[in-house]
């Protein structure tokens, strides 16, 4: 019993990797199709760490910026998961804390 109110922990942490898994198939994606437009996202001018500028420029183009405006399927498809991931890691991340504070 005591192991299933961690559940919901441990189904949102999954979905997290879903999350990153996604992330890095997109990335990969632009790297190939959008030459330009990746050397634009792989500038660091704040001197953080690579990875997380990568992350944070690509979800701003991909925000408002020119992947915004590009109709590629993948990058539409990429939207509605990530959407649907975030969605369900904030319903089970709601859900272990009202498991943590019933108990």
């Amino acid at each position: 019993m005591s192991v299933l109110i961690y559940l919901p922990f441990f189904i949102a942490s999954l979905f997290l990797f879903f999350r990153v898994s996604h992330l890095r198939k997109i990335q990969a994606h632009v790297k190939e199709v959008y030459p330009n437009e990746w050397d634009k996202i792989c500038v660091n001018k704040m001197g953080m760490n690579n990875s997380t500028a990568k992350s944070a420029n690509l979800e701003e183009s991909m925000k408002s910026g020119f992947l915004s405006q590009q109709h590629d399927p993948l990058i539409i498809n990429f939207h509605r998961k990530d959407r649907l991931l975030i969605t369900a890691m904030a319903i089970f991340g709601m859900l272990q804390l009202v498991l943590a504070f019933l108990k």
